[in-house]
């Protein structure tokens, strides 16, 4: 149970969930509590509606069976007050079924004030409820808002016959075509009858009765397939809808999907070669010197070290080869034949030696000990001359400083792997071959269904437009048929005063609808100035027949055009809104979808203009998208209570929580949990 009731400066109830979670089942079930199968259309087959009531009644998980949570009974109930005639009452309308699986029998009860209506007959109740709140007006302010541009003729096309009948019966008008009938049948009366001229009129009453009867049954022809053909325009409209989402799939893919997605797998296969590029040079970098240039100077150190060992060992080497022969000298120096020209004494062959010993001694630090490369060094570097050429290359190598090099490498390995998944989440974006085949596809076998409808659309218009032409020859007779009655009954009083009032109630209607329809356009007026930021409309006019709006800048012939789908969703809350306050009735506002397709300056004025003021009543039902947390911080002083519906698909139920997303309800609290189903709705 939703409690939807306001309080004076709070007149919007706010109901928020999500896509599937049962905000339209709301808007739906007010609708069908009053109205019945009516709400589907006068001439629905009975079996229709059943098949309706039996797709909405709940079905557990279990489907059926002693443990099953289906149920074969299901409600909707209404409550609402009424003032009329200086009396304010309270009415509750529940509509009740009960179901064998195949077939449907329905229950309607009426109470006023919390009892029921027994003052009415039970078979009037129907009848009844429709007098307090006729189908057309409901229609008028229970509504999509998606589809509001049709409510009023969108401003381009004029309205429906709905939409006339409702703003008659709003204006007053619908009043004085009720007594104009019961006058002509007044007449048709008192002429088939006794002393009415039946002589000459034979079977007047008779033959007017038939044709009204004629005349009624075309009407509802009529309606029938005004409501067919509206009902294919929807399904046009909605396969539309589908066209251009799908062509907006293929447009976000770039529109020439073949040639993007080409051009990205060519990025792809560069981005794949430069990286594997700056791969191997990278690995063929730190295979080599690389990684020692990140410890300065340790490849030159140790190629200084390894010199100086080759070095010592040479110097050794030499040393121990030097140390023989000058012992070999220092012996044979010792014979006098070693002196040709006379034995030098010892004193000069000692310093001979020593000379000697001096130039191949190994090198000594100041200390007495051998520098690199004594004989230790070289064993530590116990290497092949080779590798000692292979060290000193990598010395010089890390000498001349890689790291700037390898940072580029690794800079241009990083920029190729980001081009690499740049094209790869462009390839994940693009539909492939089989995809976008797929989707056009699917626009084709759209266009032929768009054809199909629209084939099938003039096919109802055909037949629409016989019967409208049927109406009109029927229409015409009816009124010779009354002129001749007129006229054969001038001798009769009565029927001399109900011609005479038949006039004064047509010219009355007249005036009526002319003085109403100036009325409407200052209200409509006043109401685009307010919620379009089309600036400069001066003058308004609407055409008494078709409705359709005329919106007139400042000298100018001919009306602005209202060219965007969001224009022409304003113009028709903008009319609605107008005939709402030319009608002087509190008519509340229950409003599907209520921001769809507008832009942020007409969301803007919606929100800030419309939704306080429109009524004394507004009940949004809305996603978080529509009315988000700015549209709520904007209307929240206004709001009276605020309820989010959550679908729970383990109890396949929902539940009702009072206050809006990610906050509390102004008025009503918020915080508890109410759960229940989508079916009563008291307001």
């Amino acid at each position: 149970m939703i409690d939807l009731s306001v309080r004076p400066g709070r007149p919007v109830v706010l109901v928020g969930g999500l896509n599937g979670a049962g905000k339209t089942t709301i808007l739906e079930s007010m609708m069908v509590a009053l109205y019945g199968r009516a709400h589907l259309g006068r001439r629905t087959p009975e079996k229709e509606y059943e098949a309706f009531v039996l797709s909405r009644i709940h079905r557990g998980r279990g489907g059926g069976g002693e443990n099953s949570d289906t149920s074969d009974r299901a409600s909707v109930a209404l409550s609402f007050r009424f003032h009329h005639a200086g009396s304010d009452d309270l009415y509750r309308v529940e509509r009740s079924w009960e179901s064998d699986g195949r077939s449907v029998s329905e229950t309607l009860r009426v109470e006023r004030n919390g009892r029921p209506a027994d003052d009415i007959d039970e078979s009037q109740w129907q009848a009844f409820i429709e007098g307090l709140v006729p189908l057309g007006i409901a229609r008028l302010f229970f509504f999509d808002g998606e589809k509001i541009e049709g409510a009023a003729g969108g401003g381009a096309g004029g309205a429906s016959g709905a939409m006339r009948d409702s703003l008659d019966a709003l204006l007053g008008a619908e009043l004085v075509d009720r007594l104009s009938a019961d006058l002509d049948l007044y007449v048709a009366r008192r002429a088939g009858g006794p002393g009415g001229g039946g002589s000459r009129v034979p079977a007047a009453s008779d033959m007017y009765q038939g044709m009204l009867a004629e005349r009624d049954a075309l009407l509802a022809d009529v309606e029938a397939l005004k409501a067919e053909a509206a009902a294919r325009g929807d399904r046009i409209a909605e396969a539309e809808s589908r066209v251009e989402a799908e062509e907006a799939r293929i447009k976000g893919a770039g529109g020439g999907y073949a040639d993007l997605r080409s051009g990205l797998l060519a990025e792809k296969a560069a981005a794949e070669e430069r990286l594997q590029g700056h791969a191997r040079a990278i690995r063929d970098a730190l295979s080599g010197a690389a990684p020692f240039s990140a410890a300065e100077g340790l490849l030159a150190r140790a190629a200084a070290r390894i010199d100086g060992a080759r070095s010592a060992a040479r110097s050794a080497a030499a040393a121990a080869a030097a140390t023989e022969k000058i012992a070999a000298l220092r012996e044979e120096m010792r014979d006098d034949a070693f002196w040709p020209g006379g034995r030098a004494d010892e004193a000069a062959a000692g310093r001979i030696i020593g000379w000697l010993e001096d130039q191949f001694r190994p090198a000594q630090d100041g200390h007495g000990r051998g520098i690199p490369g004594d004989a230790d060094a070289v064993d530590a570097f116990d290497m092949s001359e080779s590798d000692a050429a292979a060290v000193r290359a990598a010395a010089d190598a890390a000498a001349a400083d890689p790291s700037d090099q390898l940072r580029a490498e690794f800079e241009g390995h990083a920029a190729a792997e980001r081009r690499l998944e740049a094209a790869a989440e462009g390839l994940a974006r693009a539909p492939s071959d089989d995809e976008m085949a797929a989707l056009v596809g699917g626009i084709r076998g759209l266009h032929r269904e768009i054809g199909m409808l629209r084939a099938e659309l003039e096919h109802v218009e055909q037949r629409l437009s016989a019967k409208q032409a049927n109406l009109k020859v029927v229409r015409n007779r009816l009124r010779r048929l009354l002129d001749e009655m007129h006229r054969e009954g001038r001798s009769d009083r009565g029927v001399e005063l109900a011609g005479r009032m038949r006039a004064a109630l047509s010219t009355y209607r007249e005036r009526l609808l002319a003085r109403k329809m100036r009325e409407l356009e200052g209200n409509l007026l006043a109401a685009m100035r307010m919620l379009l930021h089309k600036g400069g409309v001066e003058r308004i006019s609407i055409d008494p027949a078709t409705l359709e709006v005329g919106a007139y800048e400042k000298g100018a012939a001919e009306p602005v055009p209202l060219v965007s789908m969001g224009e022409r969703q304003m113009i028709g809350t903008a009319m609605l809104w107008a005939i709402a306050k030319t009608s002087g009735r509190p008519l509340p506002f229950v409003i599907d979808t209520p921001l769809g397709r507008l832009d942020g300056a007409h969301l803007s004025n919606l929100v800030g203009r419309f939704y306080p003021a429109a009524s004394h009543q507004m009940v949004l039902l809305s996603t978080d998208r529509e009315i988000g947390a700015r549209e709520y911080a904007r209307l929240r002083r206004h709001v009276a209570r605020a309820y989010v519906i959550e679908h729970d698909p383990e109890r396949r139920r929902t539940v009702v929580r009072e206050g809006y997303f990610g906050g509390r309800g102004a008025g009503g609290g918020g915080g508890g949990r109410k759960k229940g189903g989508e079916g009563g709705v008291p307001a």
